[in-house]
């Protein structure tokens, strides 16, 4: 399960729970947080100004990008086809019920499916396969809410320790 929140440019917050992880990220502007829930470790670090910003520094200092930075960033439609390489119409789907057109795009370490919804222009389910990745892993999420019209208080992207948290810092692979 994944939760979020965006409010571009420049905070945002997403809960991951499955099997295996339980951890939140909080964005505010100025720091990152990061919370590992199950350990109850938690690491902060002063981020850059936007969440576009924000993704690029991830990427150069830690060597991450989470799976959904894309859709966090604040692009034009121009911008996110420049990246791929090939794309193409899969066909008709249903996902939970709602009508989709399911899409395919090729990039050059990854590959995006994509279902969209026919009636309201939202993402119902998306699959990235990592392809230049041992095994090729695949991220898959279903989304099942979209609020695009939300107020959210500056409190949703505030970052505050839990009881008894230990405070860990992050490891720069590119300093």
């Amino acid at each position: 399960t994944v939760q979020g929140a965006v409010r571009r440019p420049d905070h945002a917050w997403v809960r991951v729970e499955n099997e295996d992880v339980q951890r939140s990220n909080w964005y505010d502007g100025k720091t990152f947080a990061y919370l590992d829930l199950g350990a109850n470790v938690y690491a902060t670090w002063p981020a850059p100004p936007t969440i576009n910003e924000l993704f690029a520094k991830l990427g150069e200092k830690f060597g991450f990008v989470p799976p959904m930075a894309p859709l966090m960033r604040q692009l034009d439609g121009k911008e996110v086809l420049k990246s791929a390489k090939s794309g193409f119409y899969v066909g008709e789907a249903v996902v939970r019920g709602s009508a989709c057109s399911h899409l395919f795009l090729s990039q050059e370490n990854n590959d995006w499916e994509l279902w969209i919804d026919d009636v309201v222009p939202v993402i119902r389910r998306m699959v990235i396969t990592y392809t230049k990745l041992p095994g090729t892993p695949k991220y898959s999420v279903t989304f099942t809410d979209w609020d695009f019209n939300a107020t959210l208080p500056d409190s949703v992207f505030a970052f505050y320790p839990p009881p008894g948290a230990t405070r860990a810092e992050f490891e720069i692979v590119n300093p």
